[in-house]
């Protein structure tokens, strides 16, 4: 229901927000519109993120060979080879710590917008599995379409990643943020 109401909000926020309207000139009603229009912008960058740029080097092999070279259903197996390479200089470490720390931070987001935005994602068991659901959509998606490899290592840097956020989310200071934004969400609601 919170969800709808922000959603629903969103055109009379992000112009508020805009256009400095006197009507919503409170600093809170400005960091709601702000984390509003920030999260279309997030989803979109990581779509650009995970979809874009070009096919690869094995993008025209057929499935079955493109499976063969680009799916790993071995855990920490990337993450060891990487880790490996690094301690022993065998790899190109901006290769190494590129794939590792973006697959980390690029779903960190997540843990503050999801339960920000869908009030039942409040609950860790419910957190996990609705990213896990989500990123392993974006992962076979990516790898239908030929734009990266299907890794089970990025399902998990990825949920770490996501879940790091989530427990953000989870301290005390941002709970006490959150509900200094939600007070005044709520009086604007009842005016």
């Amino acid at each position: 229901m919170i969800f709808c109401e922000r959603q629903s909000n969103l055109l009379k926020n992000i112009g508020s927000l805009l256009l400095m309207d006197k009507e919503y000139s409170t600093m809170r009603q400005k960091l709601i519109s702000l984390i509003t229009l920030a999260f279309p912008l997030y989803l979109l960058a990581l779509f650009f993120i995970i979809f874009g740029g070009d096919r690869g080097l094995y993008a025209d092999l057929p499935l079955k060979e493109y499976a063969l070279r680009l799916m790993n259903l071995i855990p920490f197996k990337t993450i060891t080879t990487y880790l490996h390479g690094l301690l022993t200089s065998s790899i190109n470490p901006s290769i190494a710590l590129k794939n590792l720390c973006s697959n980390l931070l690029m779903f960190l987001p997540m843990g503050f917008y999801l339960p920000f935005f869908i009030r039942k994602l409040h609950s860790w068991k419910v957190f996990l599995f609705v990213m896990t659901v989500f990123i392993l959509l974006l992962e076979i998606s990516q790898f239908l379409c030929r734009k990266g490899a299907l890794d089970i290592d990025d399902l998990i840097l990825n949920l770490l990643g996501a879940s790091i956020g989530f427990a953000l989310w989870n301290t005390k200071f941002v709970k006490k943020c959150i509900a200094w934004l939600e007070h005044t969400e709520n009086t604007e609601q009842t005016l």
